[in-house]
């Protein structure tokens, strides 16, 4: 059984006890699945930025969101959940993925708009559903709720 060493614990553990990563040379994460939880843990705790963010198509038309991920993992996760969507619930972004379907999602902006900070849910909820309303008012919103 393969092993591999822990860069974060030093420990030599079974491959197993490692996420794979298809972009390293060994095909596996440098640290071991313990560590990671404990890193990723740790930034958690300490990073609950609430973040505003807005994604924009070629004519302008834009969704708004927000999240307490990491940016880019949101943003992850909206390009994962598109790419699925046919399988999956196409209700829950409709708009957004028509104008993905339109123009591509290369094609649209990914950009954060504000970091607000150690703000409750309820805060941020309320500024992203003001932000919509006025987007939506334009004509150029692709959320469905506000």
């Amino acid at each position: 059984m393969a092993k591999l060493k822990c860069s974060k614990c030093g420990e030599t553990k079974s491959t197993t006890k490692f996420n794979k990563e298809s972009k390293r040379k060994t095909g596996y994460q440098s640290y071991c699945v313990s560590c990671k939880k404990d890193v990723h843990g740790e930034y958690m705790k300490g990073n609950k930025s609430c973040l505003l963010y807005r994604i924009i198509n070629p004519l302008g038309d834009t969704y708004i969101g927000s999240t307490q991920r990491l940016l880019h993992l949101r943003f992850t996760t909206h390009r994962g959940d598109y790419t699925r969507h046919l399988k999956y619930d196409t209700e829950k972004f409709p708009l957004l993925y028509k104008s993905f379907d339109k123009w591509g999602i290369d094609a649209h902006t990914f950009e954060l708009i504000a970091d607000k900070g150690n703000i409750s849910i309820q805060e941020i909820r309320n500024i992203e559903s003001k932000m919509i309303i006025a987007l939506k008012r334009n004509g150029k919103s692709l959320n469905v709720n506000n």
